[in-house]
C-alpha cells in the first residue's frame, strides 16, 4: 500500500478487516423497501433515460480521477440493475453527455457522498491491534432524483441515509458478518424507495 495516503490505507483497513472482525448497519432513514411485480398495464410501454451524477464526494483522503471514474461506474451499474428489475418499463437507456434521448420520463439523479470517521488514533490503534480497539466510520449518502416526464410532470425526491463500520473483534461473537445494510444495498434500498414514489406520484402506470 506504499502508494497510498495515510487516510486512504485506513479507509482499506477498515472495510477489509470488517469483513471478518466487525459490521455495517444503516442509519435508518429510509425503510426497506420492496417493489410489487409488474402486471401487464401502460407502464410496460413507458421508455425511461437517466443519468447519474456524483456531486461530491468528501472523504478523509482525495480520490482521483481514475478512482473517481471507478465509483461512478459501481454507483451507474447499481442504479441502472435497480431500474431494469423493476421490468416496469419496455426501454431504459443511459444518458451520455453529448447525446440526447427521447424518452417517456427523465430521471437524474445525483449523488452526495461524506465520511465522519472515528478519531485517528483509535483507527491506528484498530490497526496495530488488528481490531481489539473498537473503530467505527460513518458514511452518509444525500441522493437527488429530478423526474421529468413528456407530459410535463416534474418533480424533485431527497433521501439521505448513512452506513456505519465498526470494526472490533468482539463482533466476530455477537454479530459476524452482518452486512446486509452495506453502503451498496442502503443505495439501492434508497432507488427503489425512489422508484415507488414515481408510482406514487403518478409517473408509472398502474401496477
Amino acid at each position: 500500500m506504499k502508494h497510498l495516503s495515510k487516510g486512504s490505507r485506513l479507509i482499506v483497513f477498515v472495510i477489509t478487516l470488517s469483513i471478518v472482525t466487525g459490521c455495517a448497519i444503516s442509519g435508518g432513514k429510509v425503510p426497506r423497501t420492496k417493489l410489487a411485480a409488474p402486471t401487464a398495464g401502460d407502464h410496460s410501454k413507458l421508455t425511461l433515460s437517466w443519468e447519474i451524477i456524483l456531486s461530491r464526494v468528501n472523504f478523509i483522503y482525495s480520490l482521483n480521477s481514475s478512482q473517481r471514474n471507478s465509483l461512478v461506474k459501481e454507483l451507474s451499474a447499481e442504479l441502472s440493475e435497480e431500474l431494469n428489475k423493476t421490468q416496469y418499463f419496455k426501454a431504459i437507456t443511459k444518458i451520455t453527455k453529448g447525446h440526447s434521448v427521447k424518452a417517456d420520463i427523465d430521471l437524474i439523479v445525483t449523488l452526495t457522498i461524506t465520511n465522519n470517521p472515528g478519531p485517528d488514533v483509535l483507527g491506528f490503534m484498530s490497526m496495530v491491534t488488528l481490531g481489539t480497539v473498537p473503530y467505527w466510520e460513518t458514511i452518509h449518502y444525500e441522493i437527488r432524483a429530478r423526474v421529468k416526464n413528456k407530459q410535463g410532470l416534474e418533480k424533485e425526491y431527497k433521501l439521505e441515509n448513512s452506513v456505519t463500520f465498526g470494526l472490533w473483534l468482539p463482533l466476530v461473537v455477537f454479530l459476524p458478518f452482518t452486512y446486509d445494510e452495506g453502503g451498496p444495498n442502503v443505495r439501492r434500498n434508497i432507488y427503489r424507495n425512489i422508484i415507488q414514489q414515481m408510482y406514487e406520484d403518478g409517473f408509472i402506470g398502474e401496477i
